[in-house]
């Protein structure tokens, strides 16, 4: 029961940093039956990433959703980053 939950789930913890001309992002949760973690990028689809993993923002500026799926599928709440060059 939700009642029974002492914190909130799914919440991400993300921590970035530059490297060379690539963020490097580092994603860690309390997703109780963590599936995988995503990334969804401007009007794109979800997409699976690893729990670190680097990205290269070719804009001045770009923003992407991250969030966690349990294993029924269920996204958490999702993570909003802006990445800057």
């Amino acid at each position: 029961e939700r009642e029974a939950i002492e914190w909130t789930p799914n919440v991400l913890d993300v921590k970035t940093r530059l490297q060379g001309e690539d963020w490097e992002v580092r994603i860690a949760s309390s997703t109780p039956n963590l599936k995988e973690y995503q990334m969804k990028k401007g009007d794109g689809a979800w997409e699976r990433v690893e729990e670190k993993f680097a990205i290269r923002v070719a804009a001045p500026q770009e923003k992407v959703l991250l969030r966690s799926v349990n294993l029924a599928g269920l996204g958490g709440p999702e993570h909003r980053l802006v990445l800057a060059r």
